[in-house]
């Protein structure tokens, strides 16, 4: 996380994100993030061997 706070999930738990925090996803886990709040959040993600067709994005 760069900046701000949300909800992550990675696999079948619950991580609040901050500011200063790194997570890694595993291969082939699901994983989500929310932004609940009010204010805005920044992520900063890296994926290697990106394919296209392997990610779903969803805005609301």
């Amino acid at each position: 996380m760069i900046s701000g706070e949300a909800r992550l999930g990675i696999g079948g738990r619950e991580y609040t994100a901050r500011a200063g925090d790194i997570y890694l996803v595993k291969p082939k886990t699901i994983h989500w993030v929310i932004n609940d709040k009010n204010e805005p959040f920044r992520l900063f993600v890296v994926k290697l061997e990106y394919y296209g067709e392997d990610s779903v994005w969803l805005e609301r």
